[in-house]
């Protein structure tokens, strides 16, 4: 069984080496990594909102991710939203604990977006005639999960009501978990403001670029994110950026 305290900080595979040598500028970036890595409180998460999203190419990892951690936490929320593209999700879902009337199908049906729409009203209105911090404790802990949902070619008008959860989850009590294998489709609001990126192992030199820009910013030499990233995903590991904390903290999880 995988445990919490298997969490803690993973410094490198030995099988998994660089194809080149690395430069002194890159050893000294990637130490600088390691120094900044810490364990990770995965049930951490479920004592106040959050929001995530999660990264990387198909069988990376993502989903093993996904459902070990609702496995062990979907329980904590009193409401868990499911939207995925996915047509035997709601099979899939079941097996960790989610009923398949709260599996619903990605934002391109106007009854998905409406139903989220639905959800963050009924809080604003419920926090606008209660008012103050005890209104949102209130309201009721929810897990909203986007599993897959946007692709390229999304049309992006059907996600402002996730733009609009991204921005006031806090207030609205609501957690919300976005998988995509397009980091690039996905909003500028919600890639440059979520608590927490998972990055898996990717290939498109366009996300590696936003990972550079919004993920390891104290980087300056670009090729020491390409090793770094090389190093310390693939085999079903990622990197655990906390964007958080004071100033940017990681973790490498290989995921069950």
């Amino acid at each position: 069984m995988w445990r919490d305290a298997e969490s803690r900080p993973f410094m490198g595979d030995p099988k998994q080496r660089h194809t080149r040598m690395p430069t002194p500028k890159q050893i000294e970036d990637a130490a600088e990594f390691t120094r900044r890595c810490h364990a990770f409180d995965w049930r951490g998460l479920t004592r106040e909102p959050f929001t995530m999203i999660v990264h990387g190419t198909p069988r990376s990892g993502k989903s093993y991710l996904l459902r070990w951690w609702l496995q062990q936490y979907a329980r904590e929320y009193s409401i868990v939203v499911v939207f995925s593209i996915s047509a035997d999700s709601a099979g899939y879902y079941s097996q960790v604990g989610i009923e398949p009337s709260s599996v619903y199908q990605g934002f391109d049906v106007q009854s998905s977006r409406d139903l989220l729409t639905h959800m963050i009203d009924t809080a604003n209105r419920h926090m606008r005639s209660a008012g103050g911090m005890r209104a949102t404790e209130a309201l009721p802990k929810t897990l909203i999960v986007c599993d897959d949902i946007i692709s390229p070619g999304a049309q992006q008008h059907n996600f402002g009501a996730l733009k609009s959860l991204v921005t006031n989850y806090r207030h609205l009590n609501m957690s919300l978990i976005l998988t995509s294998q397009y980091i690039n489709a996905v909003s500028t609001v919600m890639r440059d403001t979520v608590d927490y990126h998972i990055i898996f192992k990717h290939e498109s030199a366009r996300a590696r670029d936003f990972f550079k820009d919004n993920c390891f910013a104290w980087v300056t030499y670009k090729p020491s994110v390409q090793l770094i990233l090389d190093q310390h995903t693939g085999d079903h590991r990622c990197i655990v950026v906390n964007k958080r904390s004071e100033s940017t903290t990681y973790t490498v999880f290989r995921a069950p």
